[in-house]
């Protein structure tokens, strides 16, 4: 079950949390071994309209501060990989970005994705329905929690992490120690690195 995010409560504990998730941030750039080791998996689908024109990003925010991290995650996605998530005001509009008052148990965010009618995740579980060999992902709902106070820099790692779950992208997990990543959940990077890069690589 790919469940939601939360933060960790310190450096030290982080190396011990084992959790499938969603997201957050610190600016770091890692090109180590580690990374390199990283292996990844899939959530069971791609996404069906990876182009600049029809792959549109729009922000139904209303707190300060998600419309610049929303901006940000979409085009650090877009200039370092493959996948190419386009911010936009009017036109196509297939991942929607909402805030709201969730609860502050820790969760920071998730991701509702859907081919056409069929959910391939809800609430920030992977319904199984979704398999990309045959299925594509359509839509995207990405929920961002307002409770947890995030600052400016842990948006943009939730706005980036839910993209990246949108587009069929699960969390990072290293062979060997926990390297930084926008879809891990327990090192924190705001900033996509070789990891995520070897990530979208693997799926697309």
């Amino acid at each position: 079950m790919h469940q939601l995010y939360q933060k960790p409560l310190d450096r030290a504990l982080t190396l011990s949390l084992v959790a499938a998730g969603i997201v957050l941030a610190v600016t770091l750039s890692v090109t180590s071994t580690s990374q390199a080791m990283a292996s990844h998996g899939d959530l069971g689908w791609v996404w069906g309209s990876n182009t600049w024109a029809s792959s549109g990003v729009y922000d139904h925010t209303v707190a300060s501060g998600w419309y610049t991290a929303i901006i940000t995650a979409t085009v650090d996605w877009r200039l370092n990989t493959a996948i190419t998530p386009n911010f936009q005001s009017s036109g196509t509009r297939e991942h929607h970005y909402y805030d709201g008052s969730y609860g502050a148990s820790g969760v920071r965010g998730w991701a509702n994705v859907y081919s056409g009618l069929t959910g391939c995740a809800s609430g920030g579980t992977v319904t199984g329905n979704c398999n990309k060999t045959n299925t594509t992902a359509t839509m995207s709902l990405l929920y961002l929690n307002n409770d947890v106070s995030p600052s400016a820099a842990e948006k943009v790692k939730v706005a980036s992490h839910e993209l990246g779950h949108a587009y069929g992208l699960s969390h990072s997990h290293p062979s060997s120690c926990w390297p930084q990543a926008v879809m891990n959940i327990s090192v924190w990077d705001d900033d996509i690195t070789a990891v995520d890069i070897g990530h979208v690589a693997e799926l697309y």
